[in-house]
């Protein structure tokens, strides 16, 4: 337990909470809020990508790698006054690139915890799936990849989807399923 509030009480002061307030149970908005840089950005965007992020404590992680890896001054900053929607998309694939950085190097536990968070804000992104898919395997978690496969191959971008990151997935949807086959022949027989 006294471990746990070690953690708590360095978290807060590296992302410059209070020790109080990080006691106080904090919602997403209200962890963006407390940072100067976010609380300026609109909030049509931080309303979309906390109520996508959930917790505070996944909002805490996504600000301090956002902030550490330049993700937020060489992506975010740029993309905030789009639509939220399209906006919120491009931030989950710039967090999906940024660990792709991670798997490359063989850092697959770090690329999996930063692709789970892609994947929250947007779901049905093929690639971070895909990614998520190769990051299980090189940590030689077989059932996890094929699972992920699996989900890939019934996630069909749809044409006509209101999210246009999702339309311009539909010619890539040949290799998406050609990768994601391979990806569960790969673990054939593997467990």
């Amino acid at each position: 337990m006294l471990s746990i509030l070690f953690v708590l009480f360095g978290l807060s002061l590296s992302l410059g909470i209070s020790f109080i307030s990080a006691a106080k149970v904090l919602t997403s908005i209200e962890v963006f809020n407390s940072r100067s840089i976010w609380k300026d950005l609109p909030p049509g965007f931080l309303d979309a990508l906390s109520e996508k992020l959930g917790s505070a404590a996944v909002a805490t992680e996504f600000i301090a790698f956002s902030e550490t890896s330049g993700i937020l001054h060489n992506e975010i900053l740029k993309l905030v006054h789009e639509e939220p929607s399209l906006a919120i998309g491009l931030v989950a694939q710039a967090v999906s690139r940024y660990a792709n950085l991670f798997g490359g190097l063989g850092e697959f536990g770090e690329a999996e915890r930063i692709l789970k968070i892609a994947l929250l804000i947007r779901p049905r992104d093929l690639n971070a799936m895909l990614n998520m898919a190769f990051a299980s395997l090189g940590q030689n978690d077989c059932k996890t990849t094929r699972i992920i496969a699996d989900k890939v191959l019934v996630s069909k971008p749809d044409p006509q989807s209101l999210d246009v990151l999702e339309v311009r997935e539909v010619d890539k949807w040949s290799d998406f399923k050609r990768i994601a086959e391979g990806l569960k022949d790969m673990c054939r027989g593997r467990d």
